[in-house]
C-alpha cells in the first residue's frame, strides 16, 4: 500500500505544527531540540502552522497525513502516532530514567501573599493523593513531604495558565473539590499568559510548563514542580514514520528537511 510519501512535490511535503509564542511547550521544544540561537532566537520556520493549544495541535494531526507537530505523552491517543526519537520512545519510564531527550517539568506558581484557600490546594497537590492522581494520568510525579487534611475553608481559586498543566489541574480540582468547599476556576491559555496573570492578580495559581524567567522569579513568584513530563514528536496515525534522530527533528522544524521523503524510505512507504 502506498501513503502520500511515496510522491514526489507538494503532496510530499512536511506540515510543521508548532506551538504560540508564549507556550511553554514550544519553548520547553525549542530548547530540547536546539531550535534556538545564541541571542535566543527562536529557529521555528517563519511558515510553521501555529496552533494555540494541545487540542488543536492533536486535532489537526490526526486529521492529516502530511502533518508533524509535538505535545505532552499524557495528552496521546490512537488517532496520533508518537515516534521515537534516537530510538527512545517517549514513555514516562524513559523520563525518570533521563533517556528520553525532550523532557520538562510541569509547574504551579504562586505569589508570596498566597490566599489561604490557594494555599489549601496546592497542600492538596503536593499531598499523596495528590501524587496518585498525577501518575494515573501518565505524568511522573514529584515527591514532597506533605500531608493534606481536609479544612473548614469556603470559596474560590482561580488557576490559569498552560494548556499542558491544565488536564492534570482540572483531574485534581474534580477530587479536591468533592471533599472541599472550595471551588476550583480553570482558565486554559499558555504558561506566559498564566503568569502574567498572577503577577497581575487576576489568577490566585498560575500552570506553566516551562521553567521561569529571571524577570518573572525577581517578581517574586514561587513556582513547585508538580511532575515530569515527556514531549512526543506525533505524526498522523498513517504515517509510516516510526524513529527519527534528533537532528532530523531540528532540521524538521527549522526548514532543512521539507519533505517526508527525506526521512522515510520509500520500501517502508
Amino acid at each position: 500500500m502506498l501513503f502520500i510519501f511515496a510522491s514526489c512535490g507538494e503532496r510530499n511535503s512536511i506540515h510543521v505544527i508548532s506551538r504560540e509564542a508564549g507556550s511553554g511547550t514550544r519553548s520547553s521544544f525549542t530548547e530540547s531540540f536546539t531550535l534556538v540561537d545564541e541571542n535566543g532566537y527562536d529557529l521555528t520556520r517563519a511558515d510553521a502552522d501555529i496552533n494555540d493549544s494541545t487540542g488543536v495541535v492533536l486535532a489537526n494531526v490526526s486529521s492529516d497525513e502530511k502533518a508533524v507537530g509535538y505535545t505532552s505523552i499524557a495528552s496521546l491517543s490512537d488517532k496520533v502516532k508518537a515516534v521515537s526519537i534516537d530510538g527512545i520512545s517517549p514513555t514516562a519510564e524513559n523520563v525518570i530514567s533521563q533517556k528520553y531527550k525532550a523532557s520538562r517539568a510541569l509547574l504551579v506558581v504562586v505569589r508570596p501573599d498566597i490566599s489561604t484557600e490557594a494555599n489549601d490546594f496546592i497542600s492538596f497537590i503536593l499531598s499523596p493523593l495528590g501524587r496518585r492522581i498525577i501518575n494515573d494520568m501518565g505524568y511522573v510525579s514529584v515527591p514532597y513531604d506533605c500531608e493534606y487534611k481536609k479544612s473548614a475553608l469556603s470559596g474560590k481559586v482561580t488557576v490559569a495558565g498552560s494548556s499542558s498543566v491544565a488536564p492534570v489541574i482540572e483531574r485534581l480540582a474534580e477530587e479536591y473539590e468533592a471533599i472541599s468547599d472550595i471551588e476550583i476556576e480553570l482558565q486554559q491559555s499558555d504558561s506566559s499568559s498564566g503568569i502574567r496573570s498572577l503577577s497581575e492578580g487576576i489568577c490566585d495559581i498560575g500552570l506553566s510548563s516551562r521553567n521561569l524567567k529571571e524577570d518573572e522569579l525577581m517578581l517574586g513568584l514561587v513556582p513547585y514542580e508538580i511532575a515530569y513530563d515527556a514531549l512526543a514528536v506525533i505524526v498522523n496515525a498513517k504515517n509510516p514514520l516510526s524513529d527519527l534522530s534528533s537532528q532530523q527533528v531540528s532540521e524538521i522544524y527549522k526548514g532543512d528537511i521539507k519533505y517526508w521523503y527525506e526521512v522515510i524510505d520509500d520500501e517502508n512507504s
